[in-house]
């Protein structure tokens, strides 16, 4: 029943394949086209470098050939000059130096020397200085913590004569806090008593 529409189809889907597969066989040649001939044009460009390229370095290598025993012969004077005029200078400026270095030494020495007895001075008058307010705060804390812990007792003093219980109550905390079992019995044993 619809074989004709399968038919039309096919028959499309045949010219399509046929029209892709004719652009890439021609799309194909043409790139390889262009490829050859870059190929060829890179060839006869670079036969005819190597030809310039040899032809430079023959000329090259004969001109640094004449060069060099020309600068050989210059440089041998100029090399026999200098080292005399460079052993020449050595020479004075080692002396230079030398007295240089002495006197640079012994500026040195005399700086730290200096130096150091200024910083043991400074050192010294900075220790005694911190002891003695070391010496000062500990004495002026001692007083303090004296007056306040005679303050203290006083108030307690004062508190306990005011609320007798305080007393009590301190002695209780206390008990409780060196032995919370033997305290908690004891407060049942007296519960147990005053009720029985």
């Amino acid at each position: 029943m619809f074989d004709w529409l399968i038919d039309w189809v096919n028959s499309i889907w045949s010219n399509i394949t046929s029209w892709v597969s004719s652009l890439v066989d021609k799309i194909y040649s043409y790139i390889s086209s262009i490829v050859n001939s870059i190929y060829s044009y890179i060839a006869s460009k670079w036969s005819s470098l190597t030809a310039w390229v040899n032809s430079l370095w023959s000329n090259l290598t004969s001109w640094v050939s004449s060069s060099i025993a020309s600068v050989n012969a210059t440089l041998g004077s100029l090399w026999s000059n200098l080292t005399s005029w460079v052993s020449s200078a050595i020479a004075s400026i080692k002396g230079t130096m030398d007295s240089l270095w002495s006197n640079i030494t012994g500026w040195v020495s005399s700086a730290i020397a200096s130096i150091k007895e200024a910083m043991d001075s400074l050192w010294s008058n900075i220790t005694d200085w911190v002891s003695s307010a070391i010496s000062d705060i500990t004495s002026w804390w001692t007083g303090r913590l004296a007056e306040l812990g005679s303050w203290w007792e006083t108030q307690l003093v004062q508190i306990n004569k005011t609320f007798g219980w305080v007393q009590e109550f301190r002695d209780g905390i206390t008990e409780f806090f060196a032995d919370p079992l033997q305290w908690i019995y004891d407060r049942l044993d007296e519960w147990f008593e005053r009720f029985w």
